[in-house]
C-alpha cells in the first residue's frame, strides 16, 4: 500500500476492498472489546462478521455507525454498541492492548 494525501491509502479494487484509512479499524476494535466485556460469547461472531463484510467491500470499519449497525444480526442493540465505542474505559482498554501489541512488534494488521 502507498500512503496518499490526508492519510488515505491505495485501494485494493481488485479485491473489492474500499478505501483504507490510517487508524480506520479503531471503531471496530473498540466495538469488539465492548462486546467482549458486555456480551461475552458474541465477540468472535462479531469479529468474523467484521472481517467478512470489510474484505467483501461492504463495511467501512472507520465509521462507528456502520460498525454498530452490523450487530443486529448478532442479537445486540446497535445503539448500545455505538455508545460503547465512545466509552472512556473501552478507549483506554483498546489503547493499552494496542500499545502492548506494538511493543511486541505487532502492528498494521487487525488482531482483536
Amino acid at each position: 500500500m502507498v500512503a496518499g494525501k490526508g492519510g488515505e491509502r491505495a485501494t485494493f479494487k481488485a479485491l473489492g476492498v474500499g478505501k483504507i484509512l490510517d487508524g480506520g479499524g479503531v471503531p471496530a476494535t473498540r466495538a469488539f472489546y465492548w462486546i467482549e466485556a458486555n456480551h461475552a460469547g458474541h465477540e468472535k461472531r462479531f469479529a468474523r462478521e467484521v472481517f467478512r463484510q470489510y474484505y467483501s467491500g461492504q463495511l467501512d470499519t472507520s465509521d462507528p455507525d456502520s460498525v454498530a449497525a452490523l450487530v443486529g444480526s448478532l442479537g445486540l442493540e446497535a445503539a448500545k454498541v455505538r455508545a460503547g465505542v465512545e466509552d472512556a474505559k473501552i478507549k483506554d482498554h483498546t489503547r493499552t492492548i494496542s500499545e502492548a501489541a506494538v511493543q511486541r512488534g505487532i502492528f498494521g494488521s487487525p488482531f482483536f
